[in-house]
């Protein structure tokens, strides 16, 4: 059940990215934008996998595992502040 919902989570995550980064990127430099965010996207995934085996390495297989409940916990609640602060009063 976690791996279909984890994949529907990322086919829905890609279509929004795609579309922000369509919408709000001008016309002419889309092409470096996506380009730019592919390095961004391919080289943290990279860092994240030796970082990750770093820390499984010196500190047991499942501290990365640790780590990673901690920073989404974290990003959460930055998005949920940062969402909070943006929306518009209630009449």
């Amino acid at each position: 059940m976690m791996p279909a919902l984890s994949s529907g989570g990322f086919a829905l995550w890609n279509v929004v990215a795609l579309s922000t980064r369509r919408r709000e990127a001008p016309r002419e430099p889309l092409g470096r934008v996506t380009g730019a965010h592919r390095v961004v996207l391919f080289g943290s995934g990279t860092v994240g996998a030796l970082t990750g085996g770093l820390l499984a390495d010196s500190f047991g297989l499942t501290a990365p595992f640790h780590l990673a409940g901690v920073l989404v916990a974290v990003a959460a609640a930055g998005v949920a502040v940062v969402f909070h602060r943006t929306r518009p009063p209630r009449p």
